[in-house]
């Protein structure tokens, strides 16, 4: 090591109490203030990995200071002079005045550095290395301007912000529930989405015609779907075992209530128990009374879905239950293998509609037809998305579901006449559309278009078919899907398909905790790219739901502190509160009539929101408001029971609440007024299970665009019309 003679100037202290301060041979060997900041590399120093791991620590500090000069002018000015006047002052004089100058500042002016040498990494070339950038912003302030905000969520293309605008302003006075009919000034009343233009409709309308009308269509289905007619006796083993009697059920005035028992596969209308004079059977209500029915299924309501493109006054409605015979098999890992065959059934209900679009109270909804399987119980049922107009040919439609098997499925749902009164029972052999990768099982599913379907699946793939693809008649009992690549490295929770307006958009929640946005048309490549995947920041808890809400152009789901969050197709890593529940979510519901969005909860409420306001005005207030509460109740037993009857099916009283009030939504936790919060805390309360709503649909049709269905963990299922009027 060189050394430098005590003549030299003593360096600047860097730390603020130097335990060396007065070692005379210390002093003579210190480094100089230009060695300080630019030390010399020795040669025989050895590289040490340590260097490398404070590189980083290195290079913030500097970062942090660099606008810090060394000294101050001051003591610039100091050194000049005596720089100048070298020749004048001694030695001794020399260092006294530079000791004089640095007593004039703390040592708090200064910050220790640790200077590392520097190593030259190379560089990739950029034809190695694509960088992804977002371009825009990451955080939304609250007190953002309108401009702004619509600019970050939506972008600068008109095309992408004035179908929100117009959406927004046309049901901008309709804070929970639609109103039934269009005002003078154009505001309310049922519209498809403002996205959509009749050259999109016009296309799908031929793309559905020249396949359900040609050689590989409807022809097609009815050949390739073995199907026979069952007796009610011999299909008595499908249904479920419901108690033999029926649900006990406490309906009306809150102060008034009455309680009714409605049979299994019995209805009971809405109207009766708010009339003063209760009669048995059918009752005609106006428009100012509760239009729409209960229904008794026997067991827990595991999904059901309205059937669209219905051009005449029936309505259909495909619902399957999930009773103690189609519980899974705990021991084995069901989720992630398909069960053993097992029989199960699907029952299409049909309700009557009046030329006002109320449910007709003269006509009891009629049980039209029960699809028997040995399939399993079905866990997702879906009807082709088919446009408004076309020709169904002699069918209601195309029903896709998944059932316990992990099979998905495309069933043909033939129409009956209007007079038929009896209930069809059909054994289904074989589907005409059936498939399922190997080595996993299909968890969710969702249409695409009318004729494309997507699922995910337990091992992280997403799997898309195009059904006007002809398919081989020996294949088509597991048909190659168009599209297989994995978006997630585990189980799929939820899938749902950013259409009508933007097909070529996934998104898809799984238990990794992430929420994962793919683009179809660069399916060229693996999906898992960063080129045609994004992810949403991580959550502790996977999102077990998610839908599409198109007229906001977000998806929707409900994160473990109950609250109601949408995230813009631009924006996918953050997220806007909407509203906010008491209990856990258990099923979500948008609609294609109008931008009002269903929440059912474990807790047994419903409740009903507008997202619009919110997605477009930061500050705006959030309006929300239950459309019922359910709370089931166990049946009291003696003491003197015996044990063996505690395996039992078990008895209780159902009770429901409803005629709220709208009301704000609180989304500060620390509220002590809100649901489920002590001093700041969330704690999650355990509800009986069959208290919850367990799925939610909203008709699609628009002239009957208000109904909606609620089914709960009993066996109830409740349809009403919710249009305001």
């Amino acid at each position: 090591m060189k050394r430098r003679s005590a003549t030299q100037s003593t360096p600047r202290k860097r730390y603020t109490n130097d335990p060396f301060e007065g070692v005379e041979e210390l002093q003579e060997t210190a480094p100089s203030d230009e060695e300080i900041a630019r030390p010399e590399r020795e040669e025989d120093d050895d590289d040490d990995d340590s260097a490398d791991e404070f590189q980083g620590a290195a290079d913030d500090d500097e970062e942090e200071f660099a606008d810090e000069e060394p000294m101050s002018g001051m003591e610039d000015d100091l050194l000049d002079d005596d720089d100048a006047n070298d020749d004048d002052l001694s030695t001794p004089k020399r260092k006294a005045a530079r000791r004089n100058s640095r007593s004039k500042f703390t040592t708090a002016d200064f910050t220790p550095t640790i200077s590392r040498p520097r190593t030259q990494r190379p560089k990739a070339s950029p034809s190695a290395v694509r960088t992804y950038i977002r371009g825009i912003e990451d955080g939304i302030p609250q007190k953002l301007a309108k401009a702004k905000r619509k600019l970050l969520l939506y972008g600068p293309d008109e095309r992408d912000t004035g179908p929100v605008e117009q959406a927004k302003l046309k049901w901008e006075f309709d804070p929970t529930l639609p109103s039934a009919k269009v005002d003078r000034d154009g505001r309310g009343g049922m519209q498809r989405s403002f996205f959509l233009n009749d050259g999109d409709w016009a296309r799908e309308r031929l793309r559905w015609d020249d396949w359900w009308e040609g050689p590989d269509g409807e022809e097609a289905f009815m050949t390739r779907q073995s199907t026979w007619d069952l007796e009610e006796d011999e299909a008595l083993i499908y249904m479920p075992q419901a108690p033999e009697d029926g649900i006990r059920v406490l309906l009306g005035p809150f102060q008034n209530q009455q309680e009714f028992e409605i049979p299994t596969g019995g209805s009971l209308g809405l109207s009766i128990p708010w009339n003063d004079t209760t009669q048995a059977g059918l009752q005609p209500v106006n428009s100012r009374t509760r239009s729409g029915y209960l229904l008794n299924l026997g067991a827990k309501v595991q999904c059901l879905d309205w059937a669209p493109n219905q051009k005449g006054k029936g309505q259909y409605l495909a619902v399957a239950v999930a009773g103690e015979r189609f519980a899974p098999d705990f021991t084995t890992s069901a989720a992630f293998t398909p069960s053993l065959p097992e029989e199960s059934a699907v029952q299409i209900w049909r309700f009557q509609s009046t030329e006002y679009g109320l449910f007709d109270q003269h006509v009891a909804p009629h049980l039209e037809t029960v699809l028997c399987n040995d399939w399993g119980a079905a866990k997702v049922l879906k009807w082709s998305p088919v446009p408004d107009g076309v020709s169904n040919g002699d069918a209601v439609g195309l029903l896709a579901g998944i059932w316990a098997d992990g099979f998905v499925r495309v069933l043909r749902v033939a129409q009956r006449s209007s007079s038929g009164q009896d209930t069809i029972f059909q054994r289904i052999e074989e589907a005409a559309f059936a498939s399922r990768p190997p080595n996993t099982v299909c968890t969710c599913l969702t249409w695409i278009s009318s004729v494309r379907l997507a699922a995910g699946c337990a091992n992280g793939c997403i799997a898309v078919w195009d059904l006007d693809t002809p398919i081989d008649a020996e294949a088509a009992t597991n048909a190659r899907p168009a599209i297989y690549s994995a978006v997630a490295p585990t189980y799929i929770l939820s899938i749902v398909s950013c259409a009508p307006s933007r097909p070529n958009l996934l998104l898809t929640s799984s238990m990794s905790g992430y929420i994962a946005m793919s683009d179809l048309s660069r399916a060229a490549q693996s999906l898992a790219s960063p080129a045609a995947t994004v992810l949403s920041n991580r959550t502790r808890v996977g999102a077990p739901l998610i839908v599409w809400h198109d007229y906001a152009q977000i998806g929707l789901h409900v994160d473990e502190g109950y609250v109601l969050r949408g995230s813009s197709i631009r924006r996918i890593f953050s997220t806007t509160a909407l509203a906010k529940y008491r209990s856990s979510a258990i099923c979500l519901a948008t609609s294609a009539c109008h931008p009002f969005v269903l929440v059912g909860c474990a807790g047994g409420e419903v409740v009903a929101s507008n997202p619009m306001r919110r997605m477009l005005e930061g500050k705006a207030g959030i309006w929300q408001q239950v459309w019922f509460s359910h709370e089931w109740k166990r049946e009291a037993r003696d003491d003197d029971v015996e044990e063996d009857s505690a395996d039992e099916e078990e008895g209780g009283l159902s009770r429901m609440l409803e005629g709220f009030k709208a009301e704000r939504a609180m989304l500060n936790s620390i509220d002590r007024n809100a649901a489920n919060t002590q001093e700041g805390t969330l704690f999650a309360t355990i509800y009986e299970e069959k208290s919850a709503v367990t799925a939610l649909a909203w008709n699609p049709n628009l002239a009957v665009g208000g109904w909606a269905a609620a089914g709960m963990g009993n066996g109830l299922l409740r349809v009403q019309d919710l249009g305001l009027r």
